[in-house]
């Protein structure tokens, strides 16, 4: 009797426990949900600044919904939504640092944003940021200064180049890019960057290996950065690029330069990608994919975020030809996507903020 006693009494002490354990961790959700509610309106600004790109306006209010969620907790301790909304936050504070050319902030917040546990496509997303910020201060580094650099730019150039001495630019920007692929092994993007600093660093094998899944992916990928090796590569696999009868100039009016340095086809896909760039989202650009059973198929823009694909008709409706054969591999692929028409052409980013607004609230 005595020791059934005891038993039950040990149940009930351990039954309370869980119970005073559960009514814990219910008061933290709802506190986390009240933070990311109050933050989230915050954020609401912080992005519209951005938009508008006030820059440091836009940081300083990311920084007030980051005071909601006080570094002493462990991250661990934050449940996934609250983690992806603080992530989203130093991801978008390191993209307007990085607008700023305040590289090593940004690079500051790519980290913080990496200190989260969000799906890996995002992770890669951030590698990105942080292997172009660093590249970006390479070529600050090696470019040749005037006398107009005031005191705080020369500290800043100064900091740039002990930690190049220390640790190589080139390096840290090719373990970035490195970490990139191995999150998300089918973002040309990020192969092609991972080439080019192999190319850099004189590491020729590594840059081919590169380059070759590149091409592999997308037999036509822009070589932005006019990498000779890989033009090598292109007429070793006998890929040709456009008529030989253009020269470059007529080449170049055929293109349209964005901000990220890729050149598009038009007019239109040059607004899309500066919107895209505008909002912080890493994008890859006419790529082949293998899910699709058309060889000729590549979508106009991929978004890993938010694992949506971006087109734009250049037809007043989609019932025009094209448009329905690329739908029709968007919906037999079960796939997430979004279009623009011809109508949309003289308001592009609002059409584009409106299609877009329930995956950038998801991302709230």
């Amino acid at each position: 009797m005595v020791i059934n006693y005891l038993k039950k009494l040990a149940e009930e002490k351990r039954q309370e426990k869980i119970e005073e354990e559960l009514s814990l961790k219910n008061a933290e959700i709802f506190r986390d949900n009240e933070d990311i509610r109050k933050a989230a309106q915050i954020k609401k600004e912080a992005d519209r600044l951005s938009n508008l790109k006030q820059y440091r306006a836009s940081i300083d209010e990311y920084h007030k919904a980051l005071e909601l969620f006080p570094e002493k907790r462990e991250k661990s301790e934050f449940f996934p939504k609250v983690a992806q909304f603080l992530f989203d936050v130093h991801f978008s504070i390191a993209s307007c640092f990085y607008h700023l050319n305040d590289l090593r902030k940004a690079i500051e917040h790519y980290d913080a944003a990496l200190d989260y546990e969000i799906p890996q496509n995002e992770r890669a997303a951030a590698y990105m940021g942080k292997g172009s910020a660093y590249y970006g201060m390479k070529k600050l580094v090696d470019a040749p200064q005037g006398e107009s650099l005031t005191d705080i730019q020369k500290k800043e150039m100064d900091a740039m180049k002990k930690l190049d001495d220390r640790k190589s630019l080139l390096k840290l920007s090719h373990e970035s890019f490195s970490k990139a692929v191995e999150l998300d092994r089918n973002s040309t993007e990020a192969w092609y960057n991972k080439g080019h600093m192999e190319f850099l660093l004189g590491n020729v094998k590594d840059a081919m290996l590169s380059f070759d899944v590149v091409l592999t992916n997308s037999t036509h990928y822009e070589n932005a950065a006019k990498i000779e090796l890989f033009e090598e590569l292109k007429k070793e696999k006998g890929i040709k690029d456009e008529p030989a009868h253009e020269d470059e100039e007529k080449k170049k009016k055929k293109l349209f330069k964005t901000k990220t340095g890729h050149y598009v086809r038009s007019k239109v896909e040059k607004l899309i990608a500066d919107f895209l760039f505008e909002q912080g989202l890493l994008f890859q650009y006419h790529v082949s994919v293998a899910w699709s059973d058309s060889e000729d198929f590549r979508p106009l823009f991929f978004i890993p975020k938010f694992n949506l694909y971006v087109e734009h008709f250049y037809s007043s409706s989609v019932e025009d030809e094209e448009a329905k054969k690329i739908m029709f591999q968007y919906e037999k692929n079960r796939k997430n996507f979004i279009y623009t028409l011809e109508e949309d052409e003289s308001n592009i980013e609002d059409a584009l903020r409106s299609k877009m607004r329930p995956y950038f609230k998801n991302r709230e």
